[in-house]
């Protein structure tokens, strides 16, 4: 079986959203590419949470062994004190 993603048509045509899917469940998003979305509403957190997938890649993919508590306290300092990913932040910058 086949799939049409060959044709740039099917593409775009998976790629149109309306007002009933225009949000972070019902598009295409990896934990990588969330980071250069063009949604701005409700997913700040979630952004920055891929900013920092997006650096833990960049530092691999550099051959770079370490990466920079300096960065994760830049993206850390973007989210609010009492949510979630302020937790999981705190819990990365304690390794």
């Amino acid at each position: 079986v086949r799939t049409k993603f060959h044709r740039a048509s099917t593409y775009l045509r998976c790629r149109s959203f309306n007002e009933f899917t225009n949000d972070i469940v019902s598009r295409p998003f990896t934990i990588f590419t969330l980071a250069d979305s063009d949604i701005g509403y409700g997913i700040a957190q979630y952004r920055i949470g891929s900013q920092l997938f997006q650096s833990v890649a960049h530092a691999i993919f550099t051959g770079v062994q370490t990466l920079a508590k300096t960065r994760v306290q830049s993206l850390a300092s973007k989210l609010p004190a009492d949510s979630t990913m302020a937790r999981h932040f705190n819990a990365i910058e304690a390794l």
